[in-house]
């Protein structure tokens, strides 16, 4: 199953300067725990953001232009994060794809294997994505924000809502949503 994971804006804002304009420990923690036990597919800047391999050691797929290697991903990264990441180089659980097809195509693959994989970004991963996904799960914050990535605009009519909360960390009020694709 492919799942495309995102917290945006009520404009569709996903990030500024490479950082989420908002702070939402537990929702973040949410998307930790779900995407911990996938495949995990992200766009080079997403990686970069997240300062290295997500937490939990699940494999990652990531889509760059800019590095030939696993090893050139690791460069810069520090500490903790550069630990994961060597763990995870050392497990062979990190992939980098130069080409948006090959990836697409590994990932229509190891879905029909039973694998899950959550893509989590960014803004052009998740339009190569969109259409073969089969459910978004989306936290929709109330606010609009400022921002230079956005979420692609999608026609709902081809999604059926499955699941909506409401919750509220400070003042930020958020909706959690898992819509699935109808067949």
């Amino acid at each position: 199953m492919i799942t495309i994971v995102a917290a945006l804006a009520s404009n569709r804002v996903l990030a500024k300067d490479g950082k989420l304009p908002w702070n939402l420990p537990k929702e973040l923690k949410n998307f930790y725990n779900f995407v911990k036990k996938t495949l995990i597919i992200s766009g080079y800047n997403t990686f970069k953001a997240m300062q290295g391999p997500a937490k939990g050691g699940a494999a990652q797929w990531v889509l760059t232009r800019k590095h030939a290697s696993v090893e050139a991903l690791s460069l810069g990264t520090k500490g903790a994060n550069r630990s994961r990441l060597t763990a995870l180089i050392a497990a062979q659980k990190l992939k980098i794809f130069k080409s948006s097809a090959e990836l697409l195509n590994a990932a229509k693959a190891a879905s029909s294997k039973g694998l899950d994989l959550s893509v989590i970004g960014g803004e052009a991963v998740f339009k190569l994505f969109l259409p073969v996904a089969d459910q978004l799960k989306l936290t929709v914050i109330a606010k609009e924000c400022a921002g230079d990535v956005h979420f692609p605009a999608i026609d709902l009519a081809t999604w059926r809502l499955e699941r909506l909360t409401s919750h509220q960390e400070g003042k930020i009020r958020y909706q959690q949503t898992l819509w699935r694709r109808d067949a």
